[in-house]
Formats: C-alpha cells, sequence, structure tokens
C-alpha cells in the first residue's frame, strides 16, 4: 500500500510529477541514499519518468506500507551528472 503525504502531492503536482511516475520510480529505480531518521528510516530513490528525465522520491517504509514524503526533479545545481551523487559545496 502507497500513502501520499499530502505536502507531496502539492509538490508533485507543482513539478510535473504524476503519481504514475512516482509509481514507475519506485518499482524499476535505485536507493541512492538512506537516511536513519527517526521513528523510521527513510530512503532516496531514483528514477525516471516516461520521457527519460530523472525524479527523486523520499520515501518510508514500515511492514507493507511505502509513505511518500516528496518527489522532485534532481537540480544540476546540487546534483552530479549521473543524478545520484551531491555535488560538494565550493
Amino acid at each position: 500500500m502507497i500513502l501520499w503525504r499530502e505536502h507531496a502531492l502539492l509538490r508533485m503536482a507543482k513539478r510535473d510529477i504524476t503519481v504514475s511516475d512516482v509509481r514507475s520510480v519506485l518499482k524499476t529505480g535505485i536507493v541512492i541514499e538512506t537516511f536513519e531518521d527517526s521513528p523510521l528510516p527513510s530512503r532516496l530513490v531514483l528514477g525516471f519518468d516516461t520521457a527519460g528525465d530523472p525524479i527523486h522520491v523520499l520515501v518510508r517504509e514500515r511492514d507493507d506500507e511505502l509513505c511518500i514524503f516528496t518527489a522532485y526533479r534532481p537540480s544540476d545545481e546540487l546534483w552530479e551528472a549521473d543524478h545520484r551523487t551531491r555535488k560538494r559545496p565550493q
């Protein structure tokens, strides 16, 4: 089951990211970062939309539930060309 935070849905709409895009990222994407958040850890997943553009999805998993916190298109200013590696501050 996927739980959609209101914040995630609002941000997705502003960023032209569909529910279908996020579902695809969750099915085919790769985990690029994990966070030991409390009370449950979360992970950042990289995947691509149907046009081949990258999308990051921040998700938390508990038992059989996935909770979507946000989804965005990685910025070239913050991410390397592989969309997996954060750029280091200069």
